[in-house]
């Protein structure tokens, strides 16, 4: 494939020369944006193509829609695996930055769970394009199907990549934090709690209470996922410190 895109600039630069004879491999670099080296190395058959370079290649040399189908089809397969791994990369972190992607996805659990996007919309709030967004995001990354217009979920998880930035991470929680202020509004106590206590630790078993935590919330989903269900809850806890780590202070 390197040499097929080798073989296709050669051609391009040819015909170039044969109607300015002036035209150099540095003119021909500056007139598609790319850098002389770069270009010099996909001459030599070096260097793949990426959908970024195609895309320069084609709007610098003006190429014709049937030159421009022969130019994307030597894009090569890891720039396509990364920008498959990119796109997919996006998705994760729109499905983490947001609290209505999980509440949908779990909302297919209930009992009574009707497949369409108003009944969804009225049950958790939301606007029928909010909805529809998120539908879309769900199914991109294969944890819903829809068939014959019957959404359900599917056995897949998502496993967030490494490569998702924390800031991301930070955002969803900022946003599951936001959504209980309002929830602190609107609910009664009835059928919701919120509680806090404010205690003297010792850091050394913050391990330990990070485990408790997480325990904790397993035992909450083994609890309250069997059996019927009618209603889409959201546990979320916080463990942090109120005073200056002693080590920051140093």
């Amino acid at each position: 494939m390197k040499m097929e895109l080798a073989d296709f600039l050669k051609s391009q630069l040819t015909a170039l020369q044969r109607k300015n004879s002036r035209i150099s491999l540095r003119s021909f670099s500056r007139k598609i944006g790319i850098s002389p080296g770069r270009v010099s190395e996909m001459l030599a058959g070096k260097r793949g193509l990426s959908e970024y370079y195609a895309e320069k290649i084609a709007h610098g040399l003006n190429l014709n829609e049937a030159d421009q189908r022969k130019l994307f089809s030597m894009i090569s397969i890891k720039a396509r695996k990364n920008l498959l791994h990119q796109e997919l990369l996006e998705k994760e972190i729109a499905m983490l930055s947001s609290w209505e992607h999980f509440a949908i996805l779990n909302i297919m659990a209930l009992d009574d769970f009707q497949s369409n996007e108003s009944w969804i919309a009225m049950r958790l709030g939301l606007k029928p394009e909010q909805v529809r967004a998120s539908l879309q995001i769900l199914s991109d990354l294969s944890l819903i199907s829809n068939k014959d217009g019957q959404f359900k979920r599917t056995p897949n998880r998502i496993t967030t990549s490494e490569d998702v930035p924390s800031t991301a991470l930070r955002k969803a929680l900022r946003a599951d934090i936001e959504k209980s202020l309002e929830v602190l509004e609107a609910v009664p106590p009835s059928i919701r709690d919120f509680s806090s206590m404010t205690m003297t630790i010792d850091p050394k078993k913050i391990k330990r209470a990070k485990r408790l935590i997480t325990n904790f919330r397993d035992k909450m989903s083994m609890l309250l996922e069997k059996g019927p269900k009618s209603e889409v809850y959201n546990l979320n806890i916080q463990f942090y410190p109120m005073t200056i780590p002693q080590e920051d202070m140093k």
